[in-house]
């Protein structure tokens, strides 16, 4: 094998790894007698490998350690990026590692990670270039381009002899790329060509591209389109760099300024549309992502634990021996070799056609954060020693920074667990409104609404029933999220409101008759404002009531509210002596038994009491759907 690395192909390394056991050398074992911890492999990732995909790593560790490593000083401090190296990459057919077939290797999703493990452990702006040529635009032809398209430009992009970036994020579109203002039309003065304009920004390899990926509006859909250096005039085409950065200095960043721009229409993918291109294409390379930041962080590891072991303090004891020096080296290696378990489980699912995009969103967000938050900790070691680039830890935290924004920034790869937890949050900030809610409906069909043939209907009590369910379920999510108990008056209302429905259906039972008159007598009764006024609760948020039905006597605290009337002393507080005085000066009543109240079979009356419900139902309603709206892409 040894001498296979050392021609520097990876189909020589594949060979060699190959070959029977006694010439490729024995894989060690978790099992085996040998075995032994690693620290730079805390959990054993190695046993979950195969040999192609280990001899496929050490190719790409020699190559990115011997050849890469020297330089990435200079390119940091210089901003120079040196296109060459993607060159010498497609020689070790490093480029486009996982496409079948058109001069690639044609190796499992693993190895193509293990690749860029091992170029980001160098430096994220090499890995950057490596990602772009391979996972967005090699990707975006191979799947989606005609097959004129693969077999023309394939074949020179995985050597190196193209170079081409992907065009996406705009200056006013990052995160929401379905709202580019990039267009393309039929061009005016060439038959077969589309014309193309716009703007995109902070594109990887653009200035010194060959071909370019570009996603365009045609007729209101997302196309891609490839557009390619030499087919386009003068001034049609402007690829200028973005310059100053302070971070990913080791890889050059530039627009793509297109005016007019011909495109030939056998450029244009033919079927795919909207946004499911570019984000094939971008799973691709996020997947790469999730393994190259635990390349980074595990240099991180590997610099910090050399310097704390060589650096003296305090009666000349290594940092190491400290323990908040070594739990920060723990907690980062454990990061580390989770975030690599999990990007290899994913891979090798993905292989199997059985990983979905959450998935790939999910690790790259994670193994971004933790690599950004273990590299940061592991700065705090070397003290000011980490302002100089010579320790290389902080150029790793800059790139990492970074990391956290393309192929999709992290609170955008949250966006599926976040829509459920600020679901949660907005219920629980609103608990007392929908113990308010659920308090009036209770309220309305105990005390006010007499029974009627709307309660009769099956279908409205098992509606009405089945939403009470519905927000009760809410707020027992909601309080086993942020661990707070439900009140118990909260739950005793709601089930009490079940109750109520569905025994209002025996009302339309004819034994039940004489209690619906009762009930209905009573509320024509003179006494049932203050009985109502006694009976009441004093907390009633104050709203604008709509008008009363004709069945429902008006309260006079209500009927005040609706004419902005000021009431007595007396008519607020009863009084056992006005009501006795009332009593003697009302007229006897009549001997005839008054009409019951027409009722209607239209919508619930809109008491005080149904409008407040349905007033703070509409509001946490509308806060929903406000969420929904900010994070649908």
């Amino acid at each position: 094998m040894n001498a296979a690395l050392r021609r520097g192909t990876l189909r020589a390394a594949l060979g060699a790894a190959r070959r029977p056991a006694d010439t490729a050398g024995p894989r060690r074992s978790a099992h085996s007698a040998a075995a032994s911890f690693k620290w730079t492999d805390p959990l054993d990732a190695e046993s979950l490998y195969t040999a192609d995909e280990l001899a496929i790593q050490d190719t790409a560790r020699r190559y990115c350690q011997e050849q890469l490593a020297p330089r990435v000083l200079e390119a940091y401090r210089n901003e120079a990026y040196d296109p060459e190296i993607l060159r010498e990459m497609g020689s070790l057919g490093l480029l486009g590692a996982t496409i079948q077939g058109y001069g690639c290797a044609g190796v499992s999703t693993v190895a193509s990670g293990l690749i860029t493990k091992e170029v980001e452990r160098v430096d994220s702006g090499f890995r950057s270039g490596m990602s772009v040529q391979s996972s967005l635009i090699m990707t975006g032809i191979h799947e989606f381009g005609s097959e004129e398209l693969k077999q023309r430009l394939l074949p020179q992009l995985a050597q190196g002899k193209l170079l081409g970036c992907f065009g996406l994020t705009e200056p006013n579109h990052g995160s929401d790329p379905g709202s580019m203002e990039t267009v393309a039309r039929p061009h005016p003065t060439k038959k077969g060509f589309f014309s193309l304009s716009g703007t995109k920004t902070w594109i990887t390899n653009s200035p010194i591209s060959d071909a370019f990926l570009v996603w365009a509006k045609l007729d209101g859909k997302i196309r891609g389109f490839v557009v390619e250096r030499d087919q386009c005039p003068e001034g049609t085409l402007r690829t200028p760099a973005i310059k100053n950065k302070t971070a990913l200095r080791a890889s050059i960043t530039g627009m793509i300024q297109m005016d007019n721009c011909p495109v030939p229409e056998t450029n244009m993918f033919p079927e795919v549309t909207g946004l499911v291109g570019p984000f094939t294409c971008l799973n691709s390379a996020r997947l790469g992502i999730a393994f190259g930041t635990m390349g980074a962080l595990e240099d991180c590891i590997s610099r910090a634990r050399e310097y704390a072991l060589e650096r003296k303090q305090f009666k000349g004891n290594p940092l190491a021996k400290y323990q908040l020096v070594q739990k920060k080296l723990a907690d980062a290696a454990t990061d580390a070799a989770y975030g690599t378990l999990a990007a290899v489980q994913v891979a090798r699912l993905k292989d199997e056609g059985k990983a979905v995009p959450e998935m790939i969103s999910m690790i790259k967000r994670q193994n971004c954060d933790r690599a950004l938050a273990g590299s940061r900790t592991l700065q705090e070691i070397f003290g000011g020693n980490a302002a100089s680039d010579e320790y290389h830890i902080g150029r790793h935290v800059a790139n990492l920074f970074v990391t956290q924004t393309y192929e999709g920034q992290s609170d955008i790869h949250s966006e599926f667990f976040t829509i459920l937890l600020l679901i949660f949050t907005i219920i629980h900030a609103n608990l007392l409104t929908i113990q308010t809610a659920l308090y009036h409906i209770h309220f309305t069909i105990y005390h006010l609404h007499p029974p009627s043939t709307i309660f009769y209907q099956p279908s409205t009590v098992f509606i009405y029933s089945i939403s009470l369910l519905f927000f009760y379920y809410l707020l027992l999510s909601s309080s086993l999220l942020y661990s707070t108990p439900i009140p118990i008056h909260l739950s005793a209302f709601t089930f009490s409101s079940l109750f109520l429905a569905f025994s209002s259906l025996s009302f339309s039972s004819p034994a039940k008759k004489h209690q619906q008159r009762r009930r209905t007598d009573l509320h024509d009764s003179p006494g049932f404002s203050r009985r109502y006024i006694k009976t009441s609760p004093c907390c009633l948020p104050r709203c604008q009531a709509a008008s009363p039905s004709p069945s429902l006597v008006v309260p006079p605290l209500l009927a005040a509210r609706r004419g902005k009337t000021r009431l007595s002393r007396n008519q607020l507080t009863p009084n056992p002596a006005i009501a006795t005085e009332e009593r003697k000066n009302s007229p006897p009543p009549e001997r005839t038994r008054p009409r019951p109240p027409q009722v209607s079979l239209a919508p619930l009356p809109q008491t005080l009491h149904l409008q407040t419900a349905v007033m703070a139902l509409k509001r946490i309603n509308k806060e929903l759907t406000d969420l929904g709206r900010s994070v649908s892409p």
